[in-house]
């Protein structure tokens, strides 16, 4: 439910929890360029 603090989730702190689980998968796809969580996290 919207408003509800205990159920909220940043998407900073989602980004960071997929760096750590998953550092090699694929984050973003732009054209033909594609960045893993770790190189996404490295350029931010």
């Amino acid at each position: 439910m919207f408003g509800n603090e205990q159920n909220t989730v940043c998407l900073h702190n989602k980004f960071k929890e997929q760096v750590n689980k998953f550092p090699e998968s694929i984050a973003i796809i732009y054209g033909d360029q594609k960045l893993n969580y770790k190189q996404l996290q490295k350029a931010a």
